[in-house]
């Protein structure tokens, strides 16, 4: 089988998953009353929390910037913003894709080696997790009794299956054994591809942490990060608005949506494709006042509201690139 086709099966099979997810989001729903919700929502609350989103990826590109400049290249900041929105489009067309395309991207436009661009992004994503990690502690703190309600569905869920009062000591007693099992079975573990998989995932988290130290204005990149993440709460804050139901929830409903929003994203289907409306639907039942149908209605808006600028921006930003590397290319070649 060759390379092409693999990939090409892959990702028929990311989109199927999307697919299914955004079918199980949407099961036995009333579909008339969530159509009626999405047309009568007040889109210029969406336009606003979109302008905010488009903010942050202007500071992701400032803050790209200056990883880029601690590795001695320093590209303008319309040319990684522009990276930066093609490489979230592409995420929409082949999952996982988008982190590489921004990086092949500012090679054509930049002629930054790849290693070098992979490696600031990889150190970007390190900040991005522990920034989500802070979220996630602060959604447990402030939003304990969703959590805990939520706690209590999966329980009821799991009633009846072997006994819900063996749950815990059974996915415990399957930790251990794993454990031990590993242990046992160390020598031929590290000789398994799986193993060396892990240990460059953890060895690309450590070097992304250590490359703040070359960073030149590490206040300013602290700031970057704060910024971003702030504009992310503020834009889902802001898209609140644009549904009655959903009107009145807190700002701390922001930081748990946000979160299981971001957590959604992992789930490798098109630009969260299903997994993100699933997962925000029903963070939005919990947080409040909020039926089903409302909450599936805000998250398909805010979906494909974000969709809608990747694909118009993302595009203005590719053609724009294509059109002033061939002027460049044409100006060689005439020198």
């Amino acid at each position: 089988m060759t390379t092409q086709t693999k990939n090409a099966l892959k990702t028929s099979a990311f989109i199927l998953l999307g697919l299914a997810l955004l079918w199980l989001a949407l099961r036995g729903q009333d579909t008339q009353k969530l159509w009626t919700t999405i047309t009568g929502a007040d889109y210029k609350w969406v336009v606003a929390a979109m302008s905010i989103g488009l903010v942050s990826h202007i500071l992701r590109a400032l803050r790209w910037n200056q990883l880029l400049a601690a590795a001695g290249k320093a590209p303008s900041t319309l040319h990684t913003f522009c990276a930066v929105m093609v490489g979230y489009l592409v995420n929409y067309a082949i999952p996982r894709a988008g982190e590489v395309s921004r990086c092949a991207i500012l090679k054509k436009s930049d002629d930054i080696d790849l290693e070098k661009s992979v490696g600031s992004v990889v150190a970007e994503r390190v900040f991005d997790v522990l920034v989500m990690l802070l979220l996630l502690g602060m959604a447990f703190v402030f939003q304990y009794d969703l959590i805990n309600s939520l706690y209590h569905t999966l329980k009821k869920q799991t009633e009846g299956v072997g006994g819900n009062s063996m749950l815990i000591p059974v996915i415990l007693g399957f930790l251990i054994g794993c454990v031990v099992i590993l242990l046992l079975l160390r020598k031929r573990f590290v000789q398994l591809p799986l193993y060396h998989k892990i240990k460059k995932l953890f060895l690309g988290f450590w070097q992304g942490l250590k490359s703040i130290a070359v960073v030149k204005n590490k206040p300013l990149f602290l700031i970057y990060t704060v910024a971003i993440w702030l504009c992310y709460l503020m834009m889902m804050y802001t898209a609140f608005n644009c549904l009655p139901a959903t009107h009145n929830l807190s700002f701390t409903n922001a930081i748990t949506v946000l979160v299981a929003g971001s957590l959604a994203m992992i789930v490798p289907t098109p630009g969260g494709v299903g997994a993100f409306q699933l997962i925000s639907a029903y963070t939005l039942l919990l947080c409040g006042d909020v039926d089903l149908e409302v909450g599936d209605a805000w998250a398909n808006i805010v979906f494909f509201a974000q969709l809608i600028m990747f694909v118009v921006v993302g595009s203005v930003c590719y053609f724009w690139l294509i059109f002033k590397s061939k002027n460049r290319e044409s100006n060689r070649a005439n020198a």
